[in-house]
């Protein structure tokens, strides 16, 4: 709670010296005072605006939702998860888990899709949004989603839905994603 004080304290302060020259009416500056604090306070979250724009981007690229279970569909298949690989060149820190769709009987590759998960900006990392595995702040006030492309059970439903049948493996480990 302090970090969000101290930067609403500074906000404040950043618009009072910016505005203290100002030769117009009261309300005039304090309207601008407050369009700077607005405007600065939202400086906040820009970096978790900006990571899941590159989330939703690189989920729809790369993710489940848009690859072909057809070579899949009705089988059963085992799923191999590769992952916490470091996605480079990206604003937010985010890993990438590689899983690759096998057929059960002769092991061959059916679809491969990867999912993608951000630690969060430094707003989520370093303050109390970030305790627990929610993020209830941002998904309550900008509704953000952050668990990367699908959770757990979205992909059961996509496989359900495309009647694929998974068949645990060794290499698969549920609470991995």
């Amino acid at each position: 709670m302090a970090v969000f004080i101290i930067f609403f304290r500074f906000s404040i302060t950043l618009s009072k010296w910016l505005t203290y020259r100002l030769k117009c009416p009261p309300a005039v500056v304090f309207f601008t005072r407050v369009a700077i604090v607005v405007g600065v306070a939202h400086l906040m979250v820009i970096d978790e605006h900006i990571g899941k724009y590159q989330i939703d981007r690189l989920c729809k690229s790369h993710g489940l939702r848009n690859t072909d279970l057809s070579k899949a569909y009705g089988k059963s298949v085992t799923r191999n998860v590769v992952g916490g690989i470091r996605v480079k060149n990206m604003a937010m820190p985010t890993m990438e888990y590689k899983t690759t769709i096998l057929d059960a009987k002769t092991n061959e590759k059916l679809a491969e899709f990867s999912n993608y998960l951000p630690s969060g900006g430094w707003l989520a990392r370093h303050t109390f949004i970030g305790l627990g595995n929610g993020h209830p702040i941002l998904e309550t006030y900008f509704d953000y989603q952050i668990i990367g492309c699908q959770t757990f059970s979205e992909q059961e439903a996509i496989f359900s839905r495309n009647k694929i049948a998974i068949i645990p493996s060794l290499d698969y480990q549920k609470g991995s994603l």
